[in-house]
């Protein structure tokens, strides 16, 4: 089937042998491909004998990219890094030719970094944790990191680098955010736009979104009821300072009693 020139679109199912990253390779072979879907078989070589040699993902997706003048990527399932037990990765995505990226995320699975300068339209769907565009990648070791500036995660500071000709995120259109900024910048303004992109068919809630405002609520009124209790404690300071201060209402002082 990789012998035929003229496929404009194929979906295939991979994993981590060197077998399938030669048919990678034979991507390269078909010059009207546009649209290419990969999806994890969720094999890997340390468990298969027979793939002795194991391949990063990393490596696979680069190479495969690397040359291949596709328009539309999508990846599906893959949940593990193949080759590394460390839990969540990253995954770099280089492209001088891609307009469509589709990601489906995983608790272990985000971009570290990309580069593709004609990207029009991303969509990202996760299966775990649903966050916006401003929020997008700020869980930091597994957990949700409060800061009370709200910084924007790691994922829009990235796209704002590496691709500069997106428009569409999650059917955010930024090119309003363009038009909403002085300079044109769609991340300078995308404050104003949080709790929109949301990475998930079925919810239209951010966690992050959620977690910040809630947390921001926690601490306030532990903030005020710390302060009422340091004020009650000022108020019986006091009074115990004025009552030790007062003289005898039954006689004089001792030190008037002296006097006498």
């Amino acid at each position: 089937f990789l012998s035929k020139r003229y496929v404009r679109k194929m979906d295939i199912s991979i994993d981590s042998s060197t077998e399938y990253y030669n048919l990678m390779m034979k991507l390269k072979d078909m010059p009207y491909l546009e649209e290419l879907c990969l999806r994890s078989s969720g094999i890997r070589s340390q468990f298969n004998i027979t793939m002795p040699e194991d391949k990063t993902l990393d490596q696979v997706l680069n190479d495969t990219l690397s040359g291949l003048k596709i328009k539309i990527l999508e990846l599906k399932g893959f949940t593990m890094p193949w080759g590394d037990y460390s839990g969540k990765f990253g995954l770099s995505i280089i492209s001088d030719s891609i307009e469509v990226l589709r990601l489906q995320y995983s608790k272990n699975f985000e971009l570290s970094s990309i580069e593709t300068e004609q990207l029009k339209e991303m969509q990202i769907t996760s299966d775990y944790y649903y966050f916006c565009l401003y929020h997008a990648q700020s869980i930091e070791h597994g957990s949700f990191v409060y800061r009370k500036t709200d910084p924007p995660g790691r994922l829009a500071r990235m796209l704002a680098r590496g691709c500069p000709e997106l428009d569409i995120y999650n059917g955010l259109d930024l090119n309003i955010l363009r038009k909403e900024s002085e300079d044109g910048d769609w991340l300078a303004v995308l404050g104003d736009h949080k709790g929109e992109g949301i990475d998930s068919d079925y919810s239209t809630c951010c966690h992050q979104c959620e977690y910040h405002s809630k947390e921001t609520e926690r601490r306030r009124e532990r903030d005020e009821r710390d302060e009422t209790e340091d004020e009650e404690i000022e108020s019986s300071d006091s009074s115990i300072s004025i009552s030790d201060s007062e003289p005898d209402d039954f006689g004089e002082s001792d030190e008037e009693n002296e006097e006498i």
